[in-house]
């Protein structure tokens, strides 16, 4: 298993080699699915359009979007079983959580994975982990806080971000005195990478370590 799981994208040189050292093949080659379902129902989608940029920036031969919330399984299977990485950017983690459950992705997805590589951005990278409510966009107690359970730790995105006020390691910090999940709070140019049983950060950016 091969999982790229970024904050804000592959924004810097560093991250763009990683995720390039993970194909198997040119980056001219390479088939890229991209499910965009975070962002589907949001506006002033700038940062979708950096983020689909900073991919073809790498020398990707062949994006395709995928869009799993108005496909059918017969439709999105296929073009996820012939793509080499299913890249999966940020927006509304409760709504993409959903389609994907619903839609079955996240039934067929450990098994992608096993040939696949996994890039995500802020929500798609959370998507992965057991737990979702953590800085969710739209947080709402009474939704259900489950991810899909790839990852056994949970990612905060946008560290220190301008944009994401509450996205500090002393507000992180309280939120997960008594979470049972190891997390990491990862800026920007930080992603966690993993690979098979390893992981390691990469980017050269900041992150911050919460143990269980």
């Amino acid at each position: 298993m091969n999982l790229l799981l970024t904050s804000g994208g592959l924004r810097n040189d560093e991250l763009r080699r990683n995720f390039v050292s993970l194909l198997s093949k040119a980056p001219s080659e390479t088939k890229v699915a991209v499910i965009p379902t975070a962002s589907k129902n949001m506006e002033g989608r700038d940062w979708f359009d950096r983020d689909i940029a900073d991919l073809k920036s790498t020398g990707v031969g062949d994006v395709r979007t995928v869009e799993i919330s108005e496909l059918e399984k017969s439709e999105w299977l296929p073009q996820l079983e012939t793509c080499d990485v299913i890249f999966v950017p940020g927006g509304d983690v409760y709504y993409l959580r959903d389609q994907v459950v619903r839609s079955g992705l996240g039934n067929e997805l450990p098994r992608l994975l096993q040939s696949k590589i996994y890039v995500g951005i802020s929500a798609g990278s959370r998507l992965l982990n057991p737990d979702i409510s953590i800085a969710a966009l739209h947080y709402d107690p009474s939704k259900n806080p489950e991810g899909l359970r790839i990852t056994d730790f949970c990612i905060v995105p946008h560290m220190n971000s301008e944009r994401f006020k509450d996205r500090t390691p002393e507000i992180i910090g309280g939120k997960v005195k008594d979470f049972p999940y190891t997390t990491y709070l990862i800026d920007d140019n930080t992603a966690v990478l993993v690979q098979g049983s390893m992981m390691q950060f990469v980017g050269g950016g900041d992150h911050v370590e919460f143990r269980s």
